[in-house]
């Protein structure tokens, strides 16, 4: 078993913190590419059926 400073464990605690905001804002950011990528199809498609009457 390995113990740890109370220093030791602020910083884990930190990076943890900080790990996690990162993978927050990744996903955030693959959502928003996904929502961009629905809204050129659906553009695409709709400039279509508008070229096609």
């Amino acid at each position: 078993m390995q113990y740890f400073s109370p220093v030791e464990l602020k910083m884990i605690n930190m990076y943890e913190a900080f790990r996690h905001q990162l993978t927050i804002k990744f996903n955030q950011r693959q959502n928003a590419i996904a929502l961009s990528l629905d809204e050129q199809t659906l553009v695409a498609g709709l400039t279509q059926k508008y070229e096609e009457t």
